[in-house]
């Protein structure tokens, strides 16, 4: 795995380090989208990143976050039913 990618096994769970970048948070956000789970403070520090008002970045990833985190017990399941 070229380690410019290898490095989001190690970004993921630590987005909250200021220099984490944009690709990071993405792959942190989608993580947690995956999960269902809703991070206020991550969704925060994506929409920083998109530009724009703060507020209306926030405004649009909030609903494709909520669509996206739609399904994830289904997901969640399915991946279940692969032991390791």
């Amino acid at each position: 795995m070229p380690s410019h990618l290898a490095r989001f096994a190690a970004t993921h769970g630590s987005w909250e380090a200021a220099e984490v970048g944009l690709e990071d948070l993405l792959v942190s956000l989608a993580d947690k989208i995956w999960k269902g789970a809703r991070v206020e403070s991550l969704e925060a520090r994506v929409a920083e990143h998109l530009g724009g008002a703060p507020w209306e970045a926030f405004l649009a990833l909030d609903d494709l976050v909520q669509d996206l985190a739609g399904g994830a017990e289904e997901r969640l399941a399915f991946q279940a039913a692969f032991p390791v």
